[in-house]
C-alpha cells in the first residue's frame, strides 16, 4: 500500500440549540420473546442469498457527486500525482489479530463486533455469527442467521448485524433486521441470558414497519443509557422506489429483555434537524468506558450528500417519564462532501474495478467525560475518501474536527473507539476499510492523540480483489464494500485495549473474491506525543475576541515554547510566542493585530514537541 498521506485540522464553535417540540414519542408498546436459539445447530449449507436488491444507491442523489469525484480521482491517476510522506507519531500497537468470520453469501459483510470484560468476542456478519476467545479460537460452530434465530416464521433475510457488551449487567444485545418489505419487516432484538453467548438468548421480534404503512427498516445503529436500550433505523418505502421516509428511534427497557420477559417499549418519530431537515442515521454514542449511568442518550448525525454541519440530538428522560424529551443542535464544521467510489485492480486482466463507498453520513459515535466524538468518510481532495473525527464539546457547545486523506488511496467505513486511560487524556483508536489500485482491498487502523493524528497501519491486507456481483447475476458495478467497520473496547482491560473486526478481499469456498473477516486488538504504543493534555490544560479567553486574549496552561516541564496561528494545512501564518517558560502555571496576554476577523487555530509546541491546538475566533 502506498503511503501518501496528508492531515488537515479545522476549528470551529457555533452551535444552535432547539428543543424538538414536533418530535412524536408514542408508546409504552408490549412484545413478547420469541423462542430462544440454544446455539447448537452446526451450519449445514452455503446459502447464497442476494441482498443486492436492496441496494439504494441514489436514494439520497449522491450520484452526481460521486461521478464528479471520480472523475477527480481518474485524472489524479492520470497525472500519476504523489503525495508527501506522513508526519506524525506511530504511536499504534497491533498486538494480535486472526482471520474470523468467512462470508459465503453475496453481500459485503458489514462486520459488528462486541467483547466481554472476560475477553468473549461476538463477531457478527451479514451471514452469521460467531464467537471467539481472545486469541481466536473458536466458542462453539459459526452459525448462520436463521441457525441463530431457529424461527421458522422468521424466514426472511436476515442482515445489518450490531451488536454490544452491557458491562454494567454483564449481557450481549445483537440487533439484526428481518425482511426488505414493509409486509416483513422485523427489528430483531436478542439479549444473552449470560456474560457466555453459549448460554443461549432471548429473542424479540420488533416491527419493522411500526407506523402500519408501506415502508420498511434500514440501516440499524444501538447504543445504551443506564436502564435502556435505543435502536434507530431509517424507514424506506416499498420497491420499486425504496424513497427514503423517515428516521425512528426504539426506546426500549432492559430488565425485561435479560429477564426473557415482555418488552416495554416506546417510539419516537418526527425527528428533525434544528435547521427543519429530516433526521437521518442517529449513531447513538454510549458512553466509552461503560459507565452509562444515566437516563439520558446522546446521538450524532451528518448529512449524506455534503454539509457544514454536525448534528447532536439528545434524549433525556426514560420511556415511562412523563417529562422525556428529544432536544437537537446544530454544529458548524468544515464541509464534507461524498468522495467517488473506491479503485481496485483485476491482477487477472489489469483494469480497474470499483468499490462502493456508500455517503457521507456519520458511522460511529461514543461520549466520553462530556464530549461527543464522532467519525465519518468524506471526500479528502480529488474524489478520494478520507477519515474525518470530530469532537463536541457539551458544556461550551465548542466542535472540532480534522481530517486525515491519502491521496491515491480510499480509506472508508471508519469505527471509534476510546483507548483513553483515564477522563482527562483523549486517545482514540480508529479501525477502516482501504482500497487503492495497487493492493487488494484490506483493512487498517489509525490512532489520535491528543487530537493529533499518527501514522495509519494495514491491520490485513486482502489475499484478493473483491469481484462478488460478477455476470451473468449481476452484471453491475460498483462491487458493494459494506456499511460499517466493527470496533469495541474492553471496558476492563489494563493497558486499554480496543478490538476491531474489519473485511478484507478473501476467497471463501465456494466464493472467489469475496470478503473475509480479520479481528485484531490495538493498543496505545510508546511513540505517543511527549506530554499529555492533562498535564498541559491550555485555555484561550476571551473566545471570541477582538483584540486582545489570553493563554492560559500548566507547564510540567521547563522549555521553550511556541504558540503559532496557523492554518488548516499545519502550516504557520503567524508566530505569536517563542521563549523560555518555567515548568508551572503559566497566563500570557497575546494580540490579534493583523488579523482579519475568521476562525483561527493557535498551536502549542515544547521543545519540538506539539502539545495541542486550540480554536480562536477573531471578530
Amino acid at each position: 500500500m502506498r503511503n501518501f498521506f496528508l492531515h488537515i485540522v479545522i476549528f470551529f464553535i457555533t452551535s444552535q440549540t432547539f428543543a424538538q417540540s414536533n418530535a412524536h414519542f408514542s408508546g409504552p408498546f408490549l412484545c413478547w420473546p420469541q423462542v430462544a436459539s440454544l446455539q447448537t445447530s452446526p451450519i449445514n449449507d452455503v446459502r447464497l442469498e442476494s441482498f443486492y436488491k436492496k441496494n439504494k444507491s441514489d436514494i439520497f442523489y449522491t450520484a452526481t457527486l460521486k461521478n464528479q469525484a471520480t472523475a477527480e480521482k481518474w485524472g489524479t491517476l492520470l497525472a500519476n500525482k504523489k503525495e508527501p510522506l506522513p508526519i506524525g507519531f506511530s504511536g499504534l500497537r497491533v498486538s494480535k489479530g486472526f482471520d474470523a468470520n468467512p462470508l459465503r453469501s453475496w453481500t459485503p459483510t458489514d462486520n459488528a463486533l462486541a467483547v466481554s470484560d472476560s475477553g468473549i468476542l461476538v463477531s457478527a456478519i451479514n451471514y452469521g455469527i460467531q464467537y471467539f476467545d481472545t486469541n481466536g479460537i473458536a466458542l462453539g460452530p459459526e452459525l448462520t442467521w436463521s441457525d441463530f434465530i431457529n424461527d421458522t416464521l422468521l424466514n426472511q433475510a436476515k442482515y445489518d448485524p450490531r451488536v454490544i457488551f452491557d458491562h454494567q449487567r454483564q449481557r450481549f444485545i445483537v440487533v439484526l433486521l428481518h425482511g426488505f418489505s414493509s409486509a416483513t419487516s422485523k427489528v430483531l432484538v436478542c439479549f444473552s441470558k449470560t456474560a457466555n453467548p453459549l448460554n443461549g438468548w432471548n429473542i424479540y421480534a420488533l416491527p419493522g414497519n411500526p407506523y402500519n404503512d408501506t415502508t420498511w427498516s434500514d440501516y440499524p445503529n444501538i447504543g445504551l443509557s443506564a436502564n435502556e436500550l435505543f435502536i434507530n433505523c431509517n424507514r424506506f418505502g416499498d420497491a420499486p422506489t425504496y424513497r427514503f421516509k423517515e428516521t425512528y428511534l426504539y426506546q426500549i427497557g432492559l430488565s425485561e429483555g435479560y429477564a426473557g420477559i415482555a418488552l416495554t417499549y416506546g417510539l419516537w418519530n418526527n425527528i428533525n434537524t434544528p435547521d427543519g431537515l429530516p433526521g437521518l442515521t442517529l449513531c447513538a454514542a454510549t458512553e466509552a468506558h461503560g459507565n452509562y449511568l444515566t437516563d439520558t442518550m446522546h446521538f450524532l448525525m451528518a448529512r449524506p450528500d455534503s454539509g457544514s454541519y454536525w448534528y447532536s440530538f439528545r434524549v433525556s428522560g426514560n420511556r415511562n417519564s412523563a417529562n422525556k424529551q428529544l432536544s437537537a443542535n446544530r454544529h458548524a464544521v468544515p464541509f464534507y462532501s461524498v468522495c467517488g467510489n473506491a479503485f481496485q485492480t483485476d491482477p487477472s486482466t489489469g483494469l480497474l474495478d470499483s468499490l462502493n463507498t456508500a455517503n457521507a453520513w456519520m458511522q460511529n459515535a461514543y461520549y466520553e467525560n462530556g464530549k461527543l466524538h464522532g467519525t465519518q468518510s468524506a471526500n479528502g481532495g480529488s474524489g478520494w475518501c478520507g477519515l474525518i473525527y470530530g469532537q463536541i464539546d457539551l458544556v461550551s457547545q465548542t466542535a472540532y474536527c480534522t481530517q486525515y486523506r491519502a491521496p491515491g488511496t480510499d480509506l472508508s467505513y471508519p469505527a471509534i473507539a476510546s483507548l483513553s486511560g483515564n477522563t482527562e487524556t483523549e486517545t482514540v483508536a480508529m479501525a477502516y476499510v482501504e482500497a487503492n489500485p495497487y493492493a487488494t482491498p484490506g483493512c487498517g487502523a489509525i490512532l489520535l492523540q491528543n487530537q493529533e493524528w499518527g501514522v495509519p497501519q494495514t491491520v490485513r491486507q486482502g489475499d484478493t480483489v473483491v469481484n462478488i456481483l460478477y455476470p451473468p447475476n449481476y452484471a453491475v458495478t460498483p462491487e458493494r464494500w459494506g456499511d460499517y467497520t466493527g470496533i469495541a473496547r474492553q471496558c476492563n482491560s489494563n493497558p486499554p485495549t480496543v478490538w476491531m473486526a474489519g473485511a478484507f478481499g478473501a476467497n471463501t469456498p465456494p466464493r472467489k473474491a469475496s470478503y473475509g473477516t480479520y479481528i485484531a486488538c490495538l493498543q496505545a504504543g510508546s511513540n505517543l506525543p511527549a506530554l499529555p493534555v492533562s498535564s498541559f490544560n491550555p485555555r484561550i479567553y476571551p473566545n471570541p475576541t477582538s483584540s486582545q486574549f489570553q493563554c492560559a496552561f500548566t507547564l510540567a516541564q521547563a522549555g521553550v515554547l511556541r504558540i503559532d496561528v496557523v492554518n488548516v494545512l499545519g502550516q504557520i501564518i503567524r508566530p505569536l510566542f517563542n521563549d523560555y517558560l518555567p515548568a508551572c502555571y503559566n497566563v500570557l496576554t497575546l494580540n490579534t493585530d493583523g488579523m482579519v476577523p475568521g476562525y483561527y487555530a493557535i498551536r502549542f509546541v515544547q521543545d519540538g514537541r506539539r502539545l495541542q491546538t486550540l480554536p480562536l475566533i477573531v471578530r
